[in-house]
């Protein structure tokens, strides 16, 4: 038989871990597994939702309620200012990098390009942009040095 302090380590799961016992993960006291936990878990808008259905009979909750779930629905929209400026710089960078007839790194790019913008923005700015444009560039490595091209 054990001593009781290794048995108590060994028998007692850790919290947020994999019980090897019941193959199940363990969030304080409940143990569910991740799977079930993200089941029940609610949205705020889910929240929302469910207590507009509870207190229906309340004209100012319902608006209050309605006006958050409008917020929230704002907050997520991907039509922000932010976006459509990082989507015109990466457009920039793309007409750039279409006007050179070779690859190039991206110091070349900042250097070679006639779009004055361009030249303005720093190596980080644009290998940030490249891998926003995705599929559209190809990127080759040679001796360490990434090389870029439209595809």
């Amino acid at each position: 038989m054990a001593p009781l302090n290794e048995r108590r380590l060994k028998d007692t799961p850790k919290k947020n871990k994999k019980n090897p016992l019941t193959n199940k993960t363990e969030y304080g006291t409940i143990k569910t597994t991740k799977k079930e936990k993200e089941m029940f878990t609610m949205t705020k808008k889910e929240m929302f939702v469910a207590i507009k259905a509870m207190v229906a009979e309340n004209e100012e909750m319902v608006a209050f309620i309605d006006h958050e779930i409008e917020l929230l629905s704002k907050k997520r929209s991907d039509n922000s200012k932010a976006k459509a400026e990082s989507d015109a710089r990466a457009e920039k960078v793309f007409t750039a990098l279409s006007e050179m007839d070779k690859p190039v790194t991206i110091s070349e790019l900042i250097a070679l390009t006639s779009d004055e913008e361009v030249k303005g923005y720093t190596n980080q700015r644009v290998s940030a942009l490249m891998r926003k444009l995705g599929d559209r560039v190809v990127k080759t490595m040679v001796k360490g040095k990434a090389y870029f091209y439209c595809a």
